[in-house]
């Protein structure tokens, strides 16, 4: 009498271990995907910040640009920063924060400080911005000027 029952068996083993490959396999693709989403998301920030560096450090659309005209925020005139530019857009982003990211096209939060003391109207700020408080993702931008015949390193914060 020959029975087969180690053949059944044999199909059972190939069976589940099909089905352990199969959910491995799932389980790694959809850890990859998730990983993937989240650079993007961080490759698109730094785009947008890499922009807003280059456009805030740039004389701005219209050159002599104010709260009312100002289409692109630059705050440099002759490659150092002007006071008076600082001084509107600092201005204009506490009457309509919304306004100065719609001028930097971006969605994002921001936020600026100098290595050095920011004065406005005689008062020292901390920056110019959002400061972040609780971030999803943050990317800061290091870019290197000259403010008040001094080298200045400006820190842009791109956060959501």
């Amino acid at each position: 009498m020959i029975t087969k029952a180690g053949q059944a068996w044999g199909i059972d083993l190939m069976v589940a271990v099909a089905v352990v490959m199969a959910g491995m396999t799932l389980i790694y693709l959809y850890s990859y995907q998730l990983a993937s989403r989240g650079e993007r998301q961080l490759d698109a920030m730094n785009t947008i910040g890499e922009r807003l560096a280059n456009t805030l450090l740039s004389a701005g659309t219209p050159e002599n640009w104010n709260r009312n005209t100002v289409t692109s925020i630059g705050i440099l005139t002759d490659s150092t920063i002007n006071q008076t530019k600082l001084e509107e857009w600092y201005a204009l982003t506490l009457a309509d924060y919304n306004a100065t990211k719609r001028a930097f096209r971006t969605n994002y939060e921001y936020f600026v400080n100098f290595t050095q003391p920011i004065i406005i109207d005689s008062n020292q700020i901390q920056g110019i911005g959002r400061a972040p408080a609780e971030t999803k993702n943050l990317i800061k931008i290091s870019r290197f000027s000259v403010y008040q015949n001094n080298p200045v390193t400006i820190k842009i914060l791109i956060w959501n």
